[in-house]
């Protein structure tokens, strides 16, 4: 029998909302476009070059209008009016270029806080290939390599979604991270080899044009775990029948189920009487609702299977 148990553990709004990232939508340009790619908060660590794709017109980077962009198949950004495009794969063999896009956080991450991850992606349907691992990578100095290939570290995060083709929609990714602590730095990109990568060629470009290439935007880091104690207490919103939650609240707004990896594992809708089934998630995992009102409310669910 499984017995599921739920910690409910009240939130302040403020702790869930501020964002990190101090420039999310890659929006900031620096005044003088200098140094590369043109960005106020963030900086390549790498000797490749990222691009900053806007429709400023009098922004940094490729500036574009909407037309133009439609002719050579470049998506509008997810919010605002800039994103920042990533080579995140070669087909050579000997050479693997990637591109890597690096920001200073407003804070330093807390050891053992527990932090959500959000980042839109799109493929580009100009380059063939497709990937299923984009990584997040942690550090408390800035990275700074001195080569255009694969930086030498290993990202804490990495999607797991499986392969990343869609080129006609944004893709939201989530992921959580439990912080070791004074980590000042996030870097995006492909930390992967082409070995360890799987690896579509889904031959969608006009020309013969064998890497990958994907777009991002609107890239936030939160705190679920600032001012957090947990209590064995119910929610009034919220209650456990067996092996599943009811809601019983009269707002709306959306659950996302963080598994203990820290990857999202379910996401859904809710209004009064919504059920969410959890016999597949075992181990410790992290809720997080939405009200559309705007309010957070963070739970700790253990689930496991009673002999």
């Amino acid at each position: 029998m499984k017995i599921l148990f739920l910690l409910l553990v009240f939130v302040p709004v403020m702790s869930l909302c501020q964002n990190l990232v101090p420039d999310p939508g890659f929006e900031i340009h620096s005044f003088d476009c200098e140094p590369y790619p043109g960005l106020e908060f963030w900086f390549n660590p790498t000797l490749s070059s990222p691009d900053l794709i806007t429709f400023q017109e009098d922004g940094c980077g490729v500036v574009l209008t909407l037309e133009e962009a439609q002719e050579i198949n470049i998506p509008f950004p997810y919010e605002g009016n800039s994103c920042v495009g990533l080579f995140v794969m070669e087909s050579e063999d000997n050479f693997q270029t990637r591109e890597y896009l690096s920001s200073s956080l407003i804070s330093s991450l807390e050891a053992g806080g527990q932090y959500v991850v959000r980042f839109k992606i799109r493929r580009s349907s100009n380059w063939d290939l497709a990937i299923d691992k984009i990584g997040v990578l942690f550090t408390s100095s800035p990275v700074s390599v001195e080569t255009s290939e694969i930086i030498q570290l290993s990202p804490q995060i990495e999607t797991d979604q499986g392969v990343l083709a869609n080129t006609e929609d944004w893709i939201d990714v989530q992921l959580l991270y439990t912080a070791e602590g004074n980590e000042q730095y996030v870097t995006l990109g492909n930390f992967r080899d082409a070995n360890e990568t799987v690896v579509e060629d889904t031959n969608s470009s006009v020309k013969d044009w064998n890497s990958g290439y994907y777009y991002f935007d609107d890239v936030t880091v939160e705190s679920i775990s600032n001012s957090i104690e947990a209590e064995d207490i119910s929610s009034p919103k919220w209650v456990v029948r067996k092996d599943y939650l009811e809601y019983l609240g009269e707002g709306t707004g959306t659950l996302t189920i963080f598994s203990p990896l820290g990857s999202v594992i379910h996401e859904s809708d809710f209004h009064q009487g919504s059920q969410v089934y959890m016999n597949e998630t075992m181990g410790v995992s992290v809720l997080i609702c939405k009200y559309d009102d705007g309010s957070f409310e963070t739970f700790k669910c253990v689930n496991y299977e009673r002999k």
